[in-house]
């Protein structure tokens, strides 16, 4: 019988050495540090996708680059949310983004590289600005600026409600919640511009609890509530709910249905109202229903529940009827600062 070869009988140690090796790489399913993260975190990237997911955000879209890749590998390396989705262009990933806050009514998120990719990044950034989206731009700084922030940090400021660089571990996580409640109270694009030192150093102790954002809705005026039932009690009422109304949505179909008003949706908040509601007409915009357009048309009261984006071209116009508007804050109304007399 012939003697194996040497490289038969190895054969099977390499593959165990090979094993053994492949279970301690950086990002194995199988590596022994990620179930220590749910404990504690390692390093500030981990600080930082530990407090998106705890403010509600299930994905973060971008681009790679030495910059931000310790906050890439934590996101793609965390056991739970927030993800990471890889677009093909900065100006995509702010664009989805900008897409999931409209759509959902919560934080959208992207990350960049510094330079030529904050430029890339702007093209959707200013798409999210026009439309009140709260978005959060996290950008790497580049190492070769010789003041601090950049260009990044001026670039930014064009768009954003609020920016900052962040210059110290210590620093991340009061700046990440200042951005995120700028964002979310302004509706608008929050930076922050981050150093590879930063997102990769040791996170500073035990990170401190986390803090509700943003602030809750300032209750109406008892006012203001009695003007708004005087104006809506009486016939041919209609209610529009836009995106902002989502969270709100179950009170809607509860007002819509003690007014005896119809009820319609604009485009972005399609899905807000059960299709099974016998006095919905469905959406009222380009493209939508003719039954929500002659709603809008014929009706002597309208109310627009969170509609910050209902379409000027079925919007009765001033005098044709009575509106009331039910918003988070006074600059969501809809209508000209001329055309608000019960909002």
């Amino acid at each position: 019988m012939p003697e194996p070869r040497a490289s038969e009988t190895a054969r099977p140690e390499r593959a165990a050495s090979f094993a053994r090796v492949g279970a301690r790489l950086p990002g194995s399913r199988t590596d022994g540090r990620r179930a220590r993260r749910g404990a504690f975190a390692e390093n500030v990237s981990e600080v930082v996708a530990a407090r998106l997911r705890h403010m509600g955000v299930d994905r973060v879209c971008g681009t790679p680059g030495l910059a931000v890749d310790p906050l890439i590998g934590a996101l793609r390396e965390a056991p739970t949310a927030p993800g990471f989705v890889q677009a093909r262009g900065e100006e995509s990933a702010a664009l989805m983004a900008c897409a999931q806050a409209k759509l959902t009514g919560g934080l959208g998120c992207c990350v960049a590289p510094p330079g030529a990719g904050v430029l890339r990044l702007l093209g959707g950034l200013y798409d999210a600005a026009a439309d009140r989206a709260p978005v959060l731009a996290l950008v790497g700084a580049d190492p070769a600026a010789r003041h601090i922030g950049g260009h990044a940090v001026r670039h930014l400021a064009e768009v954003c409600v609020y920016c900052e660089e962040v210059s110290g571990p210590e620093l991340m996580d009061d700046a990440l919640h200042r951005a995120v409640r700028a964002a979310l109270t302004d509706r608008g694009v929050a930076g922050l511009v981050v150093p590879r030192p930063v997102l990769a150093a040791a996170a500073p102790g035990t990170p401190p609890a986390a803090r509700p954002v943003p602030p809750p809705p300032r209750p109406p005026a008892e006012e203001d509530l009695r003007r708004a039932a005087d104006v809506l009690d009486g016939a041919g009422k209609a209610l529009v709910v836009g995106n902002a109304g989502r969270p709100a949505s179950r009170q809607v179909v509860e007002v819509a249905r003690l007014l005896g008003a119809g009820a319609a949706t604009t485009a972005l908040a399609r899905d807000a109202l059960p299709d099974d509601l016998p006095y919905l007409a469905g959406v009222a915009g380009p493209l939508g229903s003719e039954a929500a357009a002659t709603l809008l048309r014929e009706c002597d009261t309208l109310l627009l529940a969170g509609a910050e984006d209902p379409d000027p071209a079925v919007r009765p116009g001033p005098g044709r009827c009575r509106i009331v508007t039910v918003d988070r804050e006074p600059d969501d109304c809809p209508l000209e600062a001329g055309h608000r007399p019960y909002g």
